[in-house]
């Protein structure tokens, strides 16, 4: 591992750049189609040049090699077909061609003094060419000797018959009654010999539709043509089978289960494009326009096209004839028939695959509820039982009091949607504590759809039919998880373990909490709630108490506590510390929340301001009303909200608690030292 080694790295990823970059361009200039052969070849083109000269060029010929090298690579491949040489995979114009390019490439764009050499490049330039001599014949020679014994052994080429069938039927026997029966379908129809017959297997469909076939042929061959038998062949294939012209349009006869499928009658004579217009969406109908011009392009290869195939188990809309649609999924296969080497005609096969698709989609339904059950019952069987419950009753009363707002039609709709926004956070706030992952996902989703239509101009009752949606998902899943807790709570033993020696459900809460912010955010956080006596806390109190130190405690983990790395520089322990107390005076609960972190950036908060439009960049603000912002929905210093915090909902909440319960709050802070929250609180509040 010299210096050297960015340099032939930098110089190979070039390489194999310009290489892939113009073989495309080529390419596309030359076909009119961006073939992906094109890129994956371009860029194997430019990494094979570049390997002999990658350590003795500088970048800008490095470059030049590549892209040379994926040209060379481009003719080399036309080359073998002008001649008719087989190189299924181009492994011919790649690395022989792009080669001996390359090789010479040392002595036409290597730098003399790196190859070391003592040279000049027409004496290097033999010492090249030499190379590539020695090397072709040896391996030429050596390959062809030794390949010319074995043929003379046991010959390596397949009979000419071998050749037609196909390599998969000859060499590995992989045959079917249906491929059988389009083999000398098409057998006859490049010959025009009536006389083969398809083999008959008896008991099977295809069986049965050879059966008919033959018998069909055989008419024929008595100059006894009976529509009628075409027709029975037809009527007996499981699969829409059409015909088009070179106009695209629909042939005279075509098999019954096409109408069923597209749910139409009467498609002869009819344009293929028009019949799909009417059931295809727009993106994929133009594609589709497209590919049936390129079908009919016989120097298109209709392996390369299938795999552009837009129809490829495409879903469509087909009119249910009471002023809805409903969906089906489709499979078009396109076959070429040619006549005289000119292609006279396409065989389309369209399959239904909608009981298949629907399938599907059902198992992946139902492994999403099985997924979501387990996970409720994994954190259920982890969690504290009536802590668990009194989680249940949060969600159940925010719930209703979103139900309850979207039914008020006294509040002005943007008021409505702040209050559904609280609950739902709240809602995801407290999903968090039990890492209920699917319940938080389904309330950020709810608080991203309240978002777009608070930025919406004119919002409308009907607006929130998508939010009453949402809510009846996540009623859905409250019902769940209340039916799993009743299972579970009839099993006394699974919950014993729990009971012994628990702690206070609020220090279990924020410990739950803070190991999933410490894990998500990479610092280390201790929580002392050693002056916290839960007694002091009246039960009617308990729960928007739990809220308040719930989002300090984010909001501190988030934004105050430093990373351990930057607490060391600052001289402070690794570990964050935060801490909860409680005491009662004079009729008042005290609730004091603090941390040891950064404190608060009132030059950060002005910042944010002044970029939400709150303050003008020139005016003066003092410490209380940038404070004021801190607590203003919507308001968060963070750049980028994620599913815990940005979103500027949390000091919000506090802010509306505290004077829900009627507390006064104080806060205190001193910059990289600490903050405090102060909460005095009524005691018949």
């Amino acid at each position: 591992m010299t210096a050297e080694v960015p340099g032939i790295i930098m110089c190979t990823t070039l390489a194999a750049s310009t290489g892939l970059v113009f073989s495309l361009a080529a390419g596309w200039f030359i076909t009119k189609t961006a073939d992906v052969d094109y890129v994956i070849n371009g860029a194997i083109a430019g990494l094979v040049a570049i390997t002999a000269p990658c350590h003795v060029v500088t970048g800008a010929g490095a470059a030049v090699i590549g892209a040379v090298g994926g040209l060379i690579m481009l003719c080399g491949t036309w080359l073998l077909e002008k001649l008719k040489i087989d190189d299924a995979v181009g492994a011919i114009p790649v690395h022989l061609f792009a080669g001996i390019w390359g090789t010479i490439a040392v002595a036409l764009l290597g730098d003399p003094v790196k190859i070391g050499t003592g040279l000049t490049m027409l004496g290097q330039l033999g010492v090249q060419l030499t190379g590539i001599a020695a090397t072709g014949l040896w391996a030429f020679g050596v390959s062809y000797a030794i390949l010319f014994i074995i043929n003379r052994i046991s010959p390596l080429r397949v009979s000419e018959d071998a050749e037609k069938m196909g390599l998969n039927v000859a060499e590995h026997g992989a045959t079917t009654e249906i491929f059988e029966l389009y083999s000398v379908m098409d057998e006859q129809t490049r010959t025009g010999n009536l006389s083969l017959r398809v083999p008959e297997e008896p008991f099977t469909e295809v069986g049965q539709i050879a059966r008919s076939y033959n018998t069909v042929m055989n008419s024929l061959e008595s100059n006894l043509i009976a529509k009628s038998d075409y027709l029975d062949i037809l009527d007996n294939v499981s699969d829409g089978l059409l015909l088009l012209d070179d106009n695209g349009m629909i042939g005279p006869f075509y098999s019954k289960v096409l109408e069923d499928i597209l749910e139409r009658t009467e498609l002869s004579g009819l344009s293929f494009t028009s019949v799909f217009s009417e059931i295809l969406p727009e993106k994929e109908l133009r594609e589709m326009e497209d590919f049936i011009g390129l079908v009919f392009n016989k120097s298109l290869a209709l392996s390369t096209l299938n795999r552009l195939n837009p129809l490829n188990c495409v879903e469509v809309f087909i009119d249910d004839n009471s002023g809805g649609f409903k969906s089906k999924y489709l499979d078009v296969i396109f076959q070429r028939i040619t006549a005289d080497d000119e292609i006279s005609r396409v065989m389309v096969i369209v399959r239904d695959l909608t009981e298949e698709m629907n399938l599907k989609h059902e198992m992946k339904r139902i492994q999403e509820t099985t997924n979501t059950e387990m996970e409720m019952f994994y954190r259920i069987l982890h969690i504290e039982p009536s802590m668990f419950i009194e989680f249940l009753a949060s969600v159940e009363e925010n719930l209703g009091r979103i139900n309850g707002a979207l039914e008020d039609d006294i509040d002005s709709l943007d008021s409505v949607l702040d209050t559904i926004y609280r609950h739902v956070h709240t809602i995801k706030g407290d999903a968090n504590l039990f890492e209920l992952d699917f319940i938080v996902e389904k309330a950020h989703n709810f608080e991203e759809k309240i978002e777009l239509l608070k930025k919406k101009e004119g919002v409308k009752s009907s607006d929130f039919l998508t939010l009453a949606v949402l809510l009846s998902e996540m009623q859905e899943s409250l019902n769940q998880m209340k039916t799993l807790i009743d299972r579970l709570l009839n099993f006394q033993k699974v919950f014993s373990s729990h009971s012994e020696g628990r702690e206070e459900l609020i220090v279990l809460s924020v410990k739950n909490l803070l190991e999933r912010l410490c894990e998500k955010t990479g610092k280390i956080v201790e929580l002392d709630y050693s002056g916290f006596d839960i007694r002091s806390v009246p039960g009617s109190l308990k729960r928007r108490i739990k809220e308040i130190v719930v989002q300090i405690t984010q909001n501190s983990v988030i934004h105050g506590i430093e990373d351990p790395e930057g607490r060391r520089t600052m001289g402070k322990s690794e570990s964050g510390i935060i801490s909860i107390s409680t005491s009662q005076s004079d009729g008042q609960l005290s609730l004091r929340i603090s941390d040891d972190g950064r404190g608060i950036d009132f030059n950060l908060l002005k910042e944010k301001a002044i970029e939400k439009g709150m303050l003008k960049d020139n005016s003066h603000a003092t410490k209380d009303q940038l404070m004021e912002y801190l607590f203003s929905p919507g308001f968060s210093t963070l750049d980028n909200a994620d599913t815990h915090a940005g979103r500027g909902v949390g000091m919000d909440m506090i802010k509306r608690i505290s004077c829900d319960i009627g507390a006064t709050m104080t806060v205190k802070t001193r910059k990289n030292s600490f903050s405090e929250f102060l909460f005095q609180i009524p005691l018949h509040a």
